[in-house]
């Protein structure tokens, strides 16, 4: 009996939708990749799948403020572009929608 192993959450290579947000914050910082990747603890390779998308589509609190921190924005400013990134992915069919999500009308509520 095969097991199915694939992540069903995990888009297909292909498929993956990148975080602009997190390249154009990262330019306007004047970072580079391995620069912020080595700022907030991650390696290389870990942090272009998260900026690529193609991994990494639950991040925690720790990651926000270390990402806040080093490209000089608030930690929720990142969450507001996160949910919007995260509101693509489920529109194009990547992701189901998780029952943690706001919808779009009450992102402003918390």
């Amino acid at each position: 009996m095969k097991v199915d192993t694939h992540n069903k959450d995990q888009p297909d290579r292909k498929e993956a939708l990148s975080r602009n947000y997190l390249i154009d914050l990262k330019l306007k910082a004047g970072l580079t990749t391995d620069l912020l990747a080595s700022r907030i603890f991650l390696d290389r390779k870990n942090y272009y799948q998260l900026e690529s998308g193609t991994r990494g589509h639950r991040m925690s609190a720790i990651l926000y403020v270390r990402l806040a921190k080093e490209l000089k924005v608030s930690v929720e400013e990142l969450v507001r572009r996160e949910a919007a990134y995260q509101r693509k992915r489920i529109k194009k069919g990547l992701s189901k929608e998780p029952w943690y999500s706001l919808k779009e009308e009450q992102s402003d509520e918390y």
